[in-house]
């Protein structure tokens, strides 16, 4: 058995306090896209998105074990909520903060832990699962330089009926790829992209929506690469965080 802090007694009993007096209640219940927007808001109000993220773009510079008691505590009471919490906290919102530039990290990771923006991530692909080294989804550099060419489909993105931007990875470059997951990196894509389009989106048995997502010579520009190829790793690293909560 852990042994929780002084401070994560606290963060445990203020996530308690505010889930039962804001959120309970509502928990399993059906809710409009405008529901949904306003309980983004509130989670941000109480400091409940992007809690690991640095101070200077909005979060709340808190360690993993801080923040997974928060987001553990949440799951008792609100389900959908505990998973914004992560998603927009510990998890895909990571890859901003670890991968971003200071540009980038304004315009995404603050309106992120402010509820202004939703996240995604974007790597399950049709045939490949979640296999990554097997992915087919490809960013192609424009004639002009200016931007990269997506093209290809993802599968099963957790919340992307709600996201406002998709951390997508795609292989950089030109097929045949022989090279395992060497040309794989990540862009931001962002949802009113041209060629970019939602196919259809379901629910999973915990009602949480898993949409389809296709990439029709988008063109993403140069601004939203997070890290072109040669970074897997890095990629999977910061990916596995999703598993701890």
């Amino acid at each position: 058995m852990v042994n929780l802090t002084d401070e994560q007694l606290a963060i445990k009993g203020m996530v308690a306090d505010f889930a039962k007096r804001e959120l309970a209640d509502g928990a399993f219940k059906p809710e409009s896209e405008d529901d949904y927007r306003r309980r983004l808001r509130k989670l941000a109000a109480q400091g409940l998105l992007g809690m690991t993220a640095p101070v200077e773009h909005g979060g709340g510079g808190l360690s993993y074990a801080d923040a997974l008691v928060a987001v553990e505590e949440m799951a008792r009471h609100d389900p959908r909520s505990a998973n914004e919490m992560h998603t927009n906290g510990t998890g895909t919102a990571s890859h901003l903060w670890v991968l971003g530039t200071p540009e980038q990290q304004e315009r995404w990771l603050r309106p992120i832990c402010e509820g202004r923006l939703r996240c995604a991530i974007a790597m399950t692909e049709p045939e490949a699962g979640s296999a990554a080294t097997e992915m087919t989804t490809t960013a192609t550099v424009t004639e002009d330089g200016q931007a990269y060419c997506l093209n290809g489909s993802k599968i099963f993105i957790s919340g992307g009926k709600h996201a406002d931007v998709f951390i997508t990875y795609a292989r950089f470059g030109a097929p045949p790829f022989e090279d395992g997951g060497r040309s794989i990196g990540a862009l931001v894509v962002e949802k009113d992209t041209p060629g970019f389009s939602i196919l259809r989106n379901d629910h999973n048995m915990a009602d949480e929506d898993q949409a389809q997502l296709l990439f029709d010579n988008s063109r993403v520009p140069k601004f939203n690469v997070l890290v072109t190829g040669n970074a897997f790793g890095r990629l999977i690293r910061i990916y596995n965080r999703n598993r701890l909560s």
